[in-house]
Parts: structure tokens; C-alpha cells; sequence
């Protein structure tokens, strides 16, 4: 996929099956991943999100609009009803655009360029930029952060504890890695 755009997971569960607890938790998953990730509303490009069959109190989407989401394309589907998967949750798949600042970081002889080298060196370049830490001044973390909160940190707890590591590590004003 192109350097510029990117994808975030999240999900949140329990889920409260009202309109308010819908609304509660879509908004707190929200903010949770535009502020780990250091992006506002006019990052995201698109919001794809599903739904346990349990939760039929309120679209998810309806949350985000209502938090102010409002020129971003959304989707909302139900969950595959797996046995024993983990009730009462939302999920949501973001597709970003990098902030311009980070993109003309990448190329600084040339911010109104998007890629400075070609071929090979392009991408020996983008894998570099891909596990480099980012600096304090970059608007966005050099890779996205996925944010499962509550009950839901059980679906990746790879990714639930490389957040906790990157969340003390710039605490500490360090490195995670």
C-alpha cells in the first residue's frame, strides 16, 4: 500500500447494548486511537466498522458523526458469529492519510515530492522509516498504533502489549524497543 496511507485496528469491549453505551464506547475507542496515534479527524479517510450480534442498539457510525466525524465515509456490518468469541464488542479498521508534515519529513529536499529516491532505494528507504521510532516532532507515529481497550486486548495481546510499551516508553521519553 502506498506510504501514505495507512490502516488502524481497534476495538472496545464490553459494550453497554444502549444507544449511550454504543455511543460511549465508539467515542472512546475514537479518541483513543486519533490520540496514540497522534492524528485528527481529517487523517482518516475511511472508517470501517463491525458489531457482535449482541450490540443492535446503535450504529457505531451514528457515534462517530455525533462526535464529529462528519466527511468521513463509514461502514458498519455485523461480526461473524463465532462460538465463543468475545461478546459485546466493536471493532473498527481506519484507513489514514499521513499527515503532510510527516510525508515532507520523509523527502525534506523536496516536501511537495512524495518519493525522493527511486527503485530499490525507495524502499530499502521506506523500510528503514518503517521501524525507525519517530521523532518529537513528527505528527504521527512512524507505525500505526492498534488500540484494543477493556475485554477486547484479549483479541491481540501482541498489540495490547507493544501499546503499554510504547505508551511508558514516551512517558519515559524513550525508546520501547
Amino acid at each position: 500500500m502506498d506510504g501514505d496511507i495507512f490502516a488502524i485496528r481497534g476495538a472496545i469491549a464490553p459494550v453497554v447494548n444502549t444507544r449511550d453505551g454504543v455511543f460511549k464506547a465508539t467515542s472512546e475507542l475514537l479518541t483513543a486511537i486519533l490520540s496514540r496515534n497522534r492524528l485528527d479527524v481529517e487523517s482518516v479517510v475511511l472508517a470501517f466498522f463491525t458489531v457482535t450480534a449482541d450490540l443492535n442498539a446503535a450504529f457505531p457510525a451514528a457515534a462517530a458523526r455525533a462526535a464529529g466525524w462528519n466527511s468521513v465515509p463509514m461502514m458498519c456490518a455485523l461480526e461473524i458469529p463465532v462460538e465463543g468469541a468475545l461478546p459485546a464488542c466493536v471493532r473498527v479498521l481506519l484507513l489514514c492519510r499521513r499527515p503532510e508534515t510527516d510525508r515532507a519529513a520523509l523527502c525534506p529536499q523536496r516536501p511537495q515530492r512524495r518519493h525522493c529516491l527511486a527503485g530499490r532505494l525507495a524502499a530499502a528507504r521506506r523500510r528503514r522509516l518503517h521501524h525507525q521510532r519517530p521523532s518529537r516532532h513528527s505528527a504521527a507515529p512512524a507505525r500505526p498504533v492498534h488500540v484494543y481497550l477493556g475485554e477486547a486486548a484479549v483479541l491481540r495481546p501482541d498489540l495490547a502489549c507493544a501499546d503499554t510499551n510504547v505508551e511508558e516508553a514516551d512517558e519515559a521519553g524513550g525508546s520501547a524497543e
